[in-house]
């Protein structure tokens, strides 16, 4: 089991008792630029316009999607959101059926049952919100980067004709690529 799922299991206190296969199986579909930051096997309910699938499997909140990786039989089922993608996230508690988050984009929502203490429901709708930031953050920088590119192929031709000195030129250029 990867370090980071194991942190997000003890952090969240998953009962991953008897599901060691299935978060196995849940890693592999993993990115290798993807962190863990929970997960957690579980059931879910997928909507996609009238269509409604109930599924039991491992959710991940990775820092770039939320995935839900069910294997029955023969069959796989994987429905992911990137995190970027997210418009809304909802959060229903009760002390008997548990807490839920539904995740909702343009084209698909999921109901996950999360945990049944309120307190950790509450720090995983945090942790989604955070992530969900940070890639919609870091999305706006990637978009901006050619616009850096360009800044820097300016700074170039002003180190080139002498109106700026080799380490102005550096400093500048780390600062600018700092930001993509």
């Amino acid at each position: 089991m990867r370090a980071d799922t194991e942190k997000a299991i003890k952090e969240y206190e998953v009962r991953a008792f008897l599901n060691g296969k299935n978060i196995q199986r849940a890693e592999e579909q993993l990115r290798p630029d993807e962190k863990v930051l929970y997960l957690s096997p579980t059931n879910a309910v997928v909507i996609t316009g009238k269509s409604k699938k109930e599924l039991p499997g491992i959710v991940v909140i990775t820092n770039q999607r939320v995935f839900l990786y069910n294997k029955a039989l023969f069959t796989v089922n994987m429905e992911s959101f990137n995190l970027k993608d997210i418009n809304s996230i909802e959060s229903m508690s009760d002390g008997i059926k548990g807490s839920k988050i539904k995740i909702h984009t343009i084209t698909k929502s999921m109901e996950v049952l999360i945990s049944y203490k309120s307190s950790i429901a509450t720090k995983i709708i945090q942790l989604l919100d955070t992530a969900m930031n940070e890639a919609k953050n870091n999305s706006q920088n990637i978009i901006s980067s050619p616009d850096i590119i360009d800044q820097i192929k300016k700074l170039a031709e002003l180190k080139d004709q002498g109106i700026l000195s080799e380490e102005e030129f550096d400093k500048k250029k780390q600062e600018l690529l700092s930001k993509i």
